[in-house]
């Protein structure tokens, strides 16, 4: 009886002792640290649609983006964007520059356990944009339906601030060690719609013509630390 407990209790202490080196082998631990470097990245779609005559805007961006657990991706993306003696619908002439920035995050689709050496990345993210920049707008014409006249007005240096909600969808593709290209298409969406009838900018540093939608292609190359 003595000796069926004794081996009762051995087999007992080896199952205890056991039981966590299974648990490792059935359920190993994560192996992608939460640091894994930044990216920094330049869009050379934007300066070859204006060389093209693509776009009648110039403008140059770019971006600081973090590597966490080679999923989540926070960023922010800055430029310069202009749009030089556009005339528009109501045939008033039209000139804007002006910085812009876009803060958000991307999510990589791609589930990198499966694969660590897998560094490509398929991303869904969102961005909030603002911008604060000037423009003029001459030969606006006002009618006055009382005195039945009609004159031409100028609005130089108007200074304003608006800014708009981005979704986007995009994929980048390491081509060399830590060199990336890849694209990435937006849509975008102004926060506060410009009133009816009112003065208003034509274009937006970073967002486009100022209507309530835009859509937005990026080409990038980049480098990651």
């Amino acid at each position: 009886m003595q000796k069926i407990s004794s081996y009762i209790s051995i087999i007992s202490l080896l199952l205890v002792i056991n039981l966590p080196l299974r648990a490792e082998e059935t359920e190993p631990a994560d192996s992608i640290p939460l640091w894994n470097g930044l990216r920094l990245e330049l869009d050379v779609a934007s300066p070859l649609f204006h060389v093209l005559q693509i776009e009648p805007s110039q403008s140059i961006e770019g971006g600081v983006y973090l590597n966490l657990k080679q999923r989540y991706l926070p960023l922010l993306e800055m430029g310069f964007a202009g749009l030089s003696n556009k005339i528009s619908p109501q045939h008033s002439v039209f000139s804007a520059d002006g910085l812009f920035f876009r803060t958000g995050l991307d999510i990589n689709l791609l589930n990198a356990k499966k694969k660590a050496s897998n560094r490509n990345l398929v991303v869904a993210g969102f961005r909030v944009g603002a911008s604060s920049f000037s423009y003029d707008l001459r030969h606006v014409l006002i009618e006055d339906k009382y005195w039945q006249e009609k004159r031409s007005m100028d609005y130089l240096d108007v200074q304003v601030f608006r800014w708009w909600f981005e979704a986007l969808l995009g994929m980048k593709v390491e081509v060399f060690r830590n060199v990336y290209l890849g694209w990435n298409i937006r849509s975008k969406f102004l926060l506060k719609e410009e009133e009816p009838g009112s003065i208003h900018p034509y274009f937006i540093p970073g967002y486009g013509l100022a209507r309530s939608g835009n859509w937005a292609f990026n080409y990038t190359i980049a480098y990651s630390f």
